[in-house]
């Protein structure tokens, strides 16, 4: 275990300070006689970073940190607590109060009260600022708050400690009560509270209110429960969960009577700001989720049907001179979103893998440009903008960077290009679409969603693109005529999945190509380890290691991601003498860490500092290479696509995984040069045609599938329902009837 050191301190210098993450780095004094228990740096002091309230520079500081080393900027320190000292000296009391006060005011004070403990008489109420010149009562009040929020602060660290909760949990807390007193009150009220903190669940917050003696038919305790219940169904990808079923979880958990927990229910939906709504006698949800879907179903219908058209543009000559130029021709259904792109606002395009949706793209913006309209690129993940970017051959962004946003409540930057084309549209939850048209502030902007409705749903609320295509609101052009399939190859077996029919018979077995680019090698179970290892030897002699992709849809068992990556890694980067390494246990098993890595961040992880004051942030599916391993400094260093030489501490490293295998899932709107599907009987539950497309098209030059008939052909038979339970199709439908009969 690391040692804590206690210091005390005073802040020199602020070198960065996130007010909404509560995330710092300053410069510190070590008081004399604790100088011999830390490394100075060439500037006589320390740098100190970590969560933490708003420091006073030259006040007199309590620290308890932890020693790291920095590979730019040598030893530094974490810190893990800091506390302000109520100063007893007059000389410290000087300094304190000149944190409120004019330098008058505070010789004025000490005029009145020579060689006086005055913070201990204003604590005891024995000062009397009428004594004092040009002291009103609103100074001194000012004063006496700064005094008792120190002492707040401390209180709250002891509550903190006592229950195992870090200050950089609940320092959003902190800001919003304002007095840290006022948020213990709130918390020894209502621990319930916590849940709104990430990484405190509802069993982890009611844990704390039993040791609390909060009663069990706490009205606290059925709200939290309720709304846990809730978010449990939305964790799913639902919007709302039905009312009976709710009842019947809420009652396993709160192990209380049902009728209580309806009457709660019925209390807790009451009135405009509630956090639960009742929408009928069978659908429950949270307020939230309700207004996102709201939000975003009047924002759409409200630009479709205020749509201007592009006047003066024939389409159909601008698209016989491209096609004529570019020696192609266009079918009737592709030239039909050409023309609807200039008749409305908002148009989806829809085409399933190998339809020509890139293709159109690049024609799009050939006439965006004759038309003189700017455009931005958009996609809901990273590796998605990286797709976009290089089959456009121009800049593509997420929607979270290009809005600046982190969080749901941010305020996005405003967007004010012409035209949006957002890719991947089937990724995008309901949060993010609302997000993203808040954050479009040009009102006659065209808008085009792209997408294969095909494949997976976001892992997020809704069902964003499902419910906008089949609302018979807008206009939707969907491709159906595959090309690049005279082979048989990649798109043929992708094109029999999504139609339902099988491509492999029973009796057949070994290696079975198709076409020039797929393989399907058919493997009893026992023999698929083995195999999958065979093919990712041979792919190594061909490509290297970040240009193939294996897939795989568990992420536990022989055949599951974690195993599969252990393995991979050990043909990909074996280790060496001269390779770095550090090796963790965790709940899935032991990992090492190697230098030349591939590696994926699983959490978005903010203010990550790559030099000294300079923070940057990872998102969750970003990927990169171990560059380095410090077993002194305690951290990974991984170069991602978009920054290198960021610092990941061994504390934090659970949020990197192996990236030489990934869930199907996880793969979505990327692809690879040479990609590896396994599909065993054992992954049953989870296959299903889709699932399988999904994976399979991830492939751009070569395919090899590792399966046995009756896996494959059992997957290809199940079509994952398209249809979650969410509001936004019938919102549409109903605002769509209005308008087309107002």
């Amino acid at each position: 275990m690391e040692e804590v050191l206690e210091l005390a301190v005073t802040p020199e210098k602020r070198l960065y300070y996130n007010e909404d993450s509560s995330f710092g780095i300053y410069s510190f004094t070590v008081d004399f006689e604790d100088i011999h228990k830390v490394r100075l740096n060439s500037y006589g002091n320390i740098t100190a970073k970590g969560s933490m309230p708003e420091l006073e520079i030259g006040a007199s500081y309590t620290a308890r940190l932890t020693e790291y080393k920095d590979p730019k900027y040598g030893f530094g320190y974490q810190l893990e607590s800091i506390k302000q000292e109520l100063p007893t000296t007059i000389e410290g009391q000087i300094a304190f109060l000149k944190q409120v006060l004019t330098a008058l005011q505070v010789e004025n004070i000490y005029k009145a009260y020579p060689d006086q403990d005055v913070i201990k008489l204003i604590q005891e109420d024995e000062f009397d600022f009428n004594k004092v010149k040009g002291l009103g009562e609103k100074m001194y009040q000012k004063i006496k708050k700064k005094i008792e929020d120190n002492l707040e602060l401390e209180e709250l660290f002891v509550w903190l400690n006592k229950y195992d909760i870090k200050f950089s949990m609940v320092a959003k807390l902190v800001k919003e009560f304002e007095s840290p007193a006022l948020l213990i009150q709130k918390l020894e009220e209502n621990p319930y509270m916590l849940t709104r903190v990430q990484g405190i669940g509802f069993t982890k917050a009611d844990a704390i209110a039993k040791q609390m003696g909060i009663p069990l038919e706490s009205p606290h305790r059925i709200k939290a429960c309720i709304v846990y219940c809730i978010g449990e169904e939305n964790g799913k990808g639902n919007a709302y969960i039905n009312r009976k079923i709710l009842i019947q979880e809420a009652q396993k958990l709160l192990s209380i009577n049902k009728s209580i927990i309806e009457e709660c229910l019925i209390s807790f939906s009451e009135g405009d700001k509630s956090i639960v709504m009742i929408i009928d006698e069978r659908r429950v949800t949270l307020r939230r989720v309700y207004e996102a879907e709201q939000f975003v179903a009047e924002s759409l219908t409200a630009r479709h049907f205020e749509s201007k058209a592009i006047e003066g543009f024939d389409v159909d000559a601008f698209l016989d001179g491209y096609c004529k130029e570019q020696d192609i021709s266009l079918t009737d259904e592709q030239r039909s979103f050409f023309h609807n792109f200039t008749k409305y606002n908002i148009n989806f395009l829809i085409g399933y893998a190998g339809c020509g949706k890139s293709f159109l793209q690049t024609i799009l913006l050939e006439m965006t440009k004759k038309l003189g309209l700017n455009v931005k690129l958009l996609a809901p993940t990273g590796k998605a903008s990286k797709v976009l970017s290089a089959y456009t051959g121009r800049d593509a962004f997420t929607i979270h960077r290009a809005l600046g946003v982190r969080d749901m409540g941010d305020e996005p930057s405003m967007i004010s290009h012409d035209v949006i084309i957002v890719d991947e549209s089937s990724m995008c939850d309901i949060f993010l679409v609302q997000q993203l048209l808040k954050g479009i502030d040009n009102s006659n902007a065209r808008i085009v969603f792209i997408g294969d409705d095909f494949q997976l749903p976001s892992v997020q609320i809704g069902n964003f693109l499902y419910d906008c295509i089949n609302s018979d609101v807008f206009p939707v052009t969907k491709l159906t005529v595959v090309f690049r399939q005279k082979d048989g190859g990649i798109l043929d077996i992708a094109t029999k999945i999504r139609e339902g029919e099988k491509f492999l018979s029973t009796g057949q077995s070994g290696k079975l190509r198709f076409g020039k680019d797929a393989i399907v090698h058919l493997a009893k179970p026992n023999h698929m380890a083995d195999g999958y290892k065979f093919y990712y030897k041979k792919m190594l002699e061909r490509f290297d290691a970040e240009e193939i992709m294996v897939l795989s849809p568990p992420r536990k068992g022989d055949l599951g991601v974690f195993e599969i990556n252990k393995n991979l890694q050990e043909l990909a980067n074996p280790p060496s003498n001269n390779k770095k390494e550090h090796t963790v246990n965790t709940k899935m098993g032991e990992v090492t860490y190697r230098v030349g890595d591939f590696v994926m961040n699983i959490a978005n992880t903010y203010d990550l500092e790559i030099s000294e004051g300079v923070t940057v942030d990872i998102f969750n599916g970003d990927t990169g290479k171990i560059a380095d391993i410090n077993k002194e400094d305690k951290v990974v260093i991984i170069d991602f696509a978009d920054c290198s030489n960021v610092p990941i501490s061994f504390n934090d490293i659970s949020k990197i995984v192996h990236s030489y295998c990934m869930t199907i899932h996880k793969s979505q709107g990327s692809g690879s040069p040479v990609v590896m599907v396994i599909a065993d009987k054992s992954h049953t539950y989870q296959l299903n045609a889709n699932l399988l497309y999904t994976g399979l098209t991830r492939a751009k030059k070569y395919l090899i599938a590792l399966t046995q008939v009756d896996a494959m052909n059992s997957g290809i038979r199940k079509v994952a329902s398209t249809k979650r339970k969410s509001f936004l199709g019938e919102l549409l439908q109903e605002l769509g009837t209005l308008a087309k009969t107002a």
